[in-house]
């Protein structure tokens, strides 16, 4: 007899205010996570009941806990990242008074700060790593009465005391576990299709490891974790997509959320080609700009890709290699986009601001490599160190942060060199900025004018700061409305501005 297992989402960001002390604003939600998805699937298999509670934007105390009475569950399972900490803690509050469910928490967060987690009062267990079978095992030990605390990848608050089980192996072959129930989500409330796109994601882990990224800490905690990037074969691939599709029969275009899609170029060359017959929709995915020769744009170009996200993220030569571990060269970032270009497809650029040792100069230098790479769109980020990446060690050895970290913050590390708000001066500007060196060329009498009004000490920062808030927030609120209610005209707009780019 299968049990009630109530996965609860947190799916939004709270962010303090740049210029109301103590002030914090919310960006709702809407998105489709494909672990839950695939959670679900592996519990539904196994005779078990998941339900969603999906959490857009913070409820009250009275809405969260009407909502957990209806769903009645056996087991909570509460999604768990570091940027909503302080709202899972109250949440778990709130389910302990409510409820006698087993709550687990599981994810990002948990997986590389279990100690810490475990600590939280009314938490019953973390798990660590996927918990395709964790909590599947979690599920079928409590609906058989069975002692549940000898599963694998989980730590328990047991009552004779904390147990800290084993990380079970990975399942290496991904086309073995269930498609994932995209049903789970109600399909009205999601951001993507509101606009005709379904995300998916056919792969899981990466081979690289990026001084920001947690990647390689998620690896290490498997006993096969030579095995960490894994994808579903072409095939397995394709099956999974038609499963989407019936899912949302509507869809338009499909954006792949894998951290680098088809990094074996076999597997992309099978891929595409199926994907071109079978399925036939435009799709967009995540590449690396070192993975992005003439002939991988032209292959994913044929085979359907309008859009391609990169990672720019920091155009000081010297931070890029040794603080991101990321070994590109600007010369071959830019021909990466020009090839992109050249074949038709839009680009995205991801950035940061506010890395260790980056000061005024170094983050213009990230502006001016986005103006000589020139993607479609432009997505910027202020650093934030999460706990088990590179870039937290050494942010703590360095003392440029003074842990536990309020990740609701608009800025981190404490550098003389680049003070928080020049930081939150570049990440507002950074944008903007980029249009006029586009507009006035590098390297010119202009170029130089403006490296000399942005690098000053005499820039109004925080006037600047207070305005460009003020702005960013109303477009926001517009770009978000239409999103929301004119979706037609959204896609309209974004199609002109892929043109553009």
């Amino acid at each position: 007899m299968g049990i009630d297992v109530l996965l609860v989402y947190p799916d939004f960001t709270v962010l303090e205010s740049a210029t109301r002390p103590g002030a914090y604003d919310v960006e709702q939600g809407g998105w489709y996570a494909e672990g839950l998805a695939a959670l679900a699937a592996s519990l539904e298999e196994a005779g078990h009941r998941p339900r969603l509670l999906h959490l857009t934007s913070p409820p009250s105390e009275e809405e969260f806990v009407t909502a957990v009475r209806r769903y009645d569950p056996a087991v909570v399972a509460l999604t768990v990242r570091s940027s909503a900490w302080e709202n899972c803690v109250q949440y778990t509050a709130w389910v302990r008074a409510t409820t006698p469910a087993f709550l687990v928490w599981g994810g990002y967060h948990p997986t590389l700060a279990p100690e810490v987690c475990l600590e939280v009062p009314g938490v019953d267990a973390v798990c660590l790593g996927e918990g395709d079978g964790a909590l599947v095992d979690l599920a079928d030990a409590l609906a058989g009465n069975v002692d549940p605390y000898a599963v694998e990848s989980m730590w328990f608050n047991a009552p004779r005391g904390p147990v800290r089980n084993a990380v079970r192996p990975l399942v290496t072959d991904l086309d073995a576990l269930p498609l994932p129930s995209f049903q789970l989500f109600d399909r009205s409330r999601l951001l993507a299709t509101r606009v005709g796109v379904a995300t998916a994601m056919v792969s899981r882990g990466c081979v690289f490891r990026c001084g920001y990224c947690c990647n390689h800490r998620q690896r290490a905690a498997y006993p096969n974790s030579a095995q960490y990037a894994r994808s579903r074969s072409p095939q397995g691939a394709i099956a999974y997509l038609q499963k989407l599709r019936a899912w949302y029969p509507g869809v338009k275009e499909i954006r792949f959320l894998d951290n680098v899609f088809g990094l074996g170029r076999l597997w992309l060359e099978e891929f595409t080609e199926l994907y071109r017959r079978e399925i036939g929709l435009p799709f967009a995915c995540n590449r690396r700009p070192d993975l992005m020769s003439r002939e991988v744009a032209k292959l994913l170009a044929d085979g359907g890709c309008r859009t391609v996200y990169m990672g720019i993220e920091c155009g000081d030569a010297e931070l890029r290699s040794v603080v991101l571990g990321r070994k590109v060269s600007d010369d071959r970032m830019a021909e990466a986009f020009c090839n992109c270009r050249d074949f038709g497809i839009s680009t995205v650029a991801y950035n940061m601001v506010g890395l260790p040792g980056e000061d005024r100069r170094r983050a213009l230098a990230t502006i001016k490599l986005n103006a000589r790479c020139r993607p479609s769109r432009v997505v910027v980020s202020v650093f934030s160190p999460y706990p088990g990446t590179d870039l937290y060690e050494i942010s703590a050895r360095q003392g440029l942060i003074r842990p536990p970290l309020d990740y609701r913050a608009r800025t981190f590390l404490d550098q003389p060199g680049f003070r928080k708000p020049e930081v939150l001066f570049f990440h507002l500007s950074f944008r903007p900025l980029v249009r006029v060196y586009r507009l006035v060329g590098l390297g010119t009498r202009l170029s130089k004018l403006v490296d000399r009004l942005v690098l000053s000490p005499h820039l109004p920062v925080s006037l600047l700061i207070r305005l460009e808030e003020a702005a960013g927030r109303v477009l926001g609120r517009l770009r978000r409305t239409v999103h929301t209610r004119a979706p037609r005209l959204y896609r309209m707009l974004r199609a002109i501005a892929r043109a553009r780019g």
